[in-house]
């Protein structure tokens, strides 16, 4: 039952009860009463419940989120509906998943699902059943009643997991010089793939990417740090999941301003303490106050009274070295070293930040002098000549591995010697790398042998490293020795692979056996599978004809579901030429045909030639 307060101009009022609600009475109170009077519809007392909540309309699936459209009753019981209540199938019974606020514009109201009722993001291809309440104004309803006025049911299976839509725009929460500090979330909808992360990416505002590193789903306050002063940047994030990821999403753009002191370093420390020298180690710090650092200084001060300090070092231009031997110290004396950064504008980092205390060692008697030479002058007089006693040290601590280029599969990098190479030939060297995420070793290289005589100011040797995946960031550090032992290991530096490329580095087929009428040919692994398995091979084959040129090219074996790296080839014809060519194929792409040239490689376009016996019946 309804009630309305029919309201005149004569200050009467008059209580209507009605079971029609009372907007559907205006027209007729109009006429029997006259317009001057006022109808004002009252909620309370009496009141019907709205009719049956109709069933929701199905207006997008993804792998991972349901958008719904939710119509209110045809019948809303003389109140205005509030909310929807979503509830979903799970063992035998519907619980309470989630609500929607009904729209005020509209007699629809639209919602998007993403999470389950546990709160983890909905299964690609799985089915979900659902029904819809509508609720009046102050009225809840977490539990369905058997009065039948939720929806019909409705089940909805979600599509096959795809690459979702990027991250939203990031958040700036603070900039402060040349830092800024920024938060990202990930998209609601993850595409019904396994969201394992973000990559925020910052740009310059030309578009070129500065740099890029991996946060959580949950990064909280993220730190961007090291910007160019007064310049534009733009901060995008990415969606890493367990099939790809997706674009960078929209830009967060802002300008940097004055740059600032460099921080404090990352690492000071020392080595190699004798009784006149010290080898002093450090690491750029990670703030370097606004772009990047161009060198450090060294100064030196002895604890004494009315001692100076000293610059020792001065190498603003070379960000490259990070460790230096100190000389010409007392025995057995207190030193104080202050090692400062500089950036590229100039600032120097503080003081009081990067110092580091040694005390030297006791004197000891100095090695044997070096290139004695006597002769005799006259009667009873020589005349002899030497040259100071070597200190041969270890080298000092070289500069990381620097790349040269990257496959899917293969990192090739230069090892490059340290400036002070301790004051003998370098003997050897040690290559190591590890997986970024892991850090456990997965390749390590050895060469030993003089590589080159100290002073050294070029590269040693380019280093190829295969057997890589693609996509992955491995840690590369490398160490060096002469013939006082070794060095410390350089600084580490990351490299990533790119994507799947082809195979590369496949050496030439073999004639394992040649017997008349076949041959069976054999081959390697190749070195670099651009990232991905290598899942089988084919040969083809081509022959001498009488004229000289070559028959077209002949598929002779082809399996690519087997790793077997033997093929028997019949039907040889006697006193023939034959060329014959091997392809490996990794799961996207080919590398280019490995030819058998008389068991050795002279270019990749070579023919190969194996003659075969006649046959002897």
């Amino acid at each position: 039952m309804y009630r309305a307060l029919l309201i005149s101009n004569l200050d009467e009022t008059l209580w209507i009860f009605s079971p029609i609600p009372p907007f559907y009475l205006v027209p007729w109170m109009r006429f029997v009463f006259g317009r001057e009077h006022k109808l004002v519809p009252f909620w309370g007392g009496w009141k019907a419940s709205p009719s049956k909540t109709p069933q929701p309309v199905v207006a997008d699936v993804t792998g991972g989120s349901i958008t719904l459209v939710l119509k209110e009753p045809l019948d809303t019981g003389g109140l205005a509906i509030a909310q929807y209540n979503i509830f979903i199938l799970q063992n035998d019974s519907f619980l309470k998943w989630t609500n929607a606020v009904a729209s005020s514009a509209s007699e629809n109201t639209t919602i998007s699902v993403t999470r389950d009722i546990e709160g983890a993001p909905l299964l690609p291809e799985t089915s979900y059943t659902l029904k819809v309440l509508a609720l009046q104004v102050d009225v809840s309803c977490d539990t369905l009643a058997e009065d039948g006025l939720e929806s019909d049911e409705v089940t909805i299976i979600t599509e096959k997991a795809a690459i979702p839509a990027p991250p939203p725009i990031p958040v700036l929460l603070q900039l402060s010089g040349c830092t800024a500090l920024v938060t990202a979330t990930p998209p609601d909808d993850f595409g019904g793939a396994g969201a394992t992360g973000m990559t925020i990416g910052v740009f310059m505002s030309t578009g070129i990417l500065r740099e890029s590193f991996a946060v959580t789903l949950d990064p909280g306050v993220i730190t961007v740090r090291n910007l160019l002063a007064h310049t534009r940047f733009l901060v995008k994030a990415s969606l890493s999941t367990t099939i790809g990821s997706t674009e960078f999403g929209e830009a967060l753009a802002f300008t940097t301003e004055d740059p600032s002191l460099p921080g404090k370093l990352a690492q000071l420390s020392y080595t190699n303490v004798g009784p006149s020298s010290v080898q002093v180690q450090w690491e750029e710090p990670e703030n370097t106050g606004g772009g990047i650092i161009s060198g450090y200084l060294i100064y030196e001060r002895v604890i004494e009274a009315n001692a100076t300090r000293k610059l020792v070092y001065n190498s603003s231009d070379d960000s490259s070295t990070t460790s230096f031997l100190v000389g010409d110290l007392l025995a057995e004396t207190l030193y104080i070293f202050s090692v400062l950064p500089v950036n590229q504008y100039g600032i120097l980092g503080m003081d009081s930040e990067n110092v580091v205390s040694i005390t030297t060692s006791a004197a000891e008697a100095p090695s044997s002098p070096t290139n004695l030479e006597q002769s005799q002058v006259d009667g009873g007089y020589f005349d002899v000549s030497f040259s100071e006693p070597s200190e041969t040290v270890v080298p000092q601590q070289p500069p990381p591995p620097e790349l040269i280029s990257a496959t899917g599969g293969a990192l090739y990098v230069t090892v490059v010697a340290p400036t002070d190479c301790g004051g003998s030939d370098l003997s050897s060297y040690v290559l190591n790398i590890a997986r970024r995420t892991g850090g456990s070793l997965v390749y390590r290289q050895y060469a030993s042998g003089p590589i080159q005589s100290s002073p050294y100011d070029k590269q040693l040797v380019n280093v190829s490293i295969y057997g890589l995946l693609s996509k992955s960031e491995y840690f590369i550090t490398v160490s060096v020795e002469n013939g006082q032992g070794w060095s410390q290991q350089s600084d580490g530096k990351a490299y990533s692979t790119s994507g799947p490329t082809p195979v590369r580095g496949m050496n030439p087929p073999k004639v394992a056996l040649e017997d008349p009428g076949e041959i069976t040919l054999a081959w390697d692994t190749p070195l670099d599978s651009g990232g991905l398995s290598i899942v089988g091979y084919m040969v083809q084959a081509r022959y001498q004809l009488a004229d000289g040129s070559w028959s077209p090219s002949k598929i002779v074996y082809d399996d690519r579901s087997s790793l077997v790296q033997t093929a028997l080839i019949t039907n040889i014809r006697p006193n023939t030429q034959y060329g014959f060519s091997v392809t490996a194929y990794n799961f996207r792409t080919q590398p280019l045909r490995s030819y058998l040239v008389n068991g050795s490689v002279e270019g990749a376009e070579l023919q190969s030639l194996a003659t075969s016996r006649e046959k002897v019946d």
